[in-house]
């Protein structure tokens, strides 16, 4: 496949659940005596994408995001295929 939107929407789906994984395991580490049931809300609300928006806002994400194609050689990073 050729680098571009399915590359970029399969890379977003790993990341996104990365991403999860990495909330998911903090929330269990740091509230080790909450339950399942206290957990599910913490982790739905910090995922949730209104709460991303807001970080990204924050942080002024935006400023690393580029539509240029000069930029897939650094997400590709290592991808020298051309197919």
């Amino acid at each position: 496949p050729s680098v571009g939107g399915a590359f970029y929407k399969k890379l977003d789906f790993i990341g996104v659940r990365v991403f999860a994984l990495a909330v998911a395991e903090h929330l269990f580490y740091s509230y080790p005596e909450d339950e399942e049931g206290i957990l599910t809300p913490l982790f739905t609300k910090t995922i949730s994408n209104e709460n991303l928006q807001g970080i990204f806002k924050q942080w002024r994400l935006a400023r690393y995001l580029s539509q240029q194609s000069d930029n897939r050689r650094f997400f590709c990073r290592g991808n020298t295929s051309t197919r």
